[in-house]
This record gives structure tokens, sequence and C-alpha cells, in this order.
């Protein structure tokens, strides 16, 4: 029997997550750097802030939530030691 939409849905965002969480230690040229390491200063913090957020904007635009995110990657930013808001 077939998936759900709703199942593969679930199944794409996770891979997306996983596919973030890898490149978070590995070179990224528009932000100068690994995210992880550029964690260590202010700039650097900021930078991988603005990449997460850049990423969530991207996501599932028909499954965008009121704060205007269509990837949740909070679940990164607490790995980060980054601010969580709430929506």
């Amino acid at each position: 029997m077939g998936r759900s939409l709703r199942e593969v849905r679930a199944s794409v965002k996770d891979l997306v997550v996983d596919q973030i969480r890898h490149a978070l230690d590995h070179e990224i040229p528009i932000l100068g750097g690994r995210p992880r390491a550029l964690l260590a200063t202010e700039e650097g913090r900021a930078k991988v802030e603005a990449w997460l957020r850049h990423a969530e904007k991207q996501g599932y635009p028909e499954r965008a939530s009121p704060s205007g995110r269509y990837l949740d990657l909070d679940p990164l930013r607490v790995e980060l030691g980054l601010p969580v808001e709430p929506d």
C-alpha cells in the first residue's frame, strides 16, 4: 500500500532538515565558512541565523505557518545553541 501525501511530505521535510544538518559541518561559501565554526563569533552567529531563516522561507510555500516559515528549523537552532523564538 502506498504512503499518504502527509507521510510523503513529512519524509521530504525530514530529508531537507537532515541535509541542512549535514551542511552545518561543511564550508558554505555564502557564509564564508562552516556554520558550526562560525558560531564562535556574534557576526558568525548572525550569518548562520540569517541562513537558517532563508532556508525556512524557501521550504514548502503551501504549508506556511503564521510566522511565514515554511520549514521549521528550530531543532537545528537548539542543537546549535541559537535562540528559538515562539511563532
